[in-house]
């Protein structure tokens, strides 16, 4: 299971003090379809008032698996040398990285950010013709 975390800012009212603040919907999808899990697709929403890696923290307590992030920093604190809890590992998202590199090849002749937007696709190549393998075909 993957889950991947997104945001969303609603403003909420502040109870008590007549106003409204923003927080964060933290979004965590689950969809193990694309690679014949056995697991149905979920989505679970849940609301913070920061984006801030205690706030991931808390929502994933007891979790253990793969978690696909951006890069944010934030998600550090889940995989920290001292955290106490399951052990969780981060799956960064190609589609971010990519995204910085197009941008940066958009902007001039950058051979290294050129030759990383290619190896993202060999690896998009890989994965679609991985799709819909069992998890052992997969690994091999």
């Amino acid at each position: 299971m993957v889950p991947r975390q997104e945001f969303l800012n609603p403003t909420v009212l502040d109870p008590g003090s007549r106003k409204t603040k923003t927080g964060y919907f933290w979004v965590l999808a689950r969809d193990d379809r694309a690679w014949n899990g056995s697991v149905p697709p979920g989505v679970a929403f849940t609301f913070a008032p920061g984006r801030g890696g205690i706030h991931a923290e808390r929502i994933l307590q007891g979790f253990s698996g793969s978690l696909q992030v951006d890069g944010y920093a934030g998600y550090n604190r889940l995989i920290a040398p001292d955290r106490i809890g399951p052990d969780i590992r981060l799956a960064y998202c190609w589609a971010h990285a990519r995204r910085k590199l197009v941008e940066i090849t958009r902007n001039g002749s950058a051979p290294v950010a050129e030759d990383g937007v290619k190896r993202i696709g060999e690896l998009y190549r890989i994965e679609a013709e991985l799709r819909g393998l069992d998890p052992q075909a997969r690994l091999a």
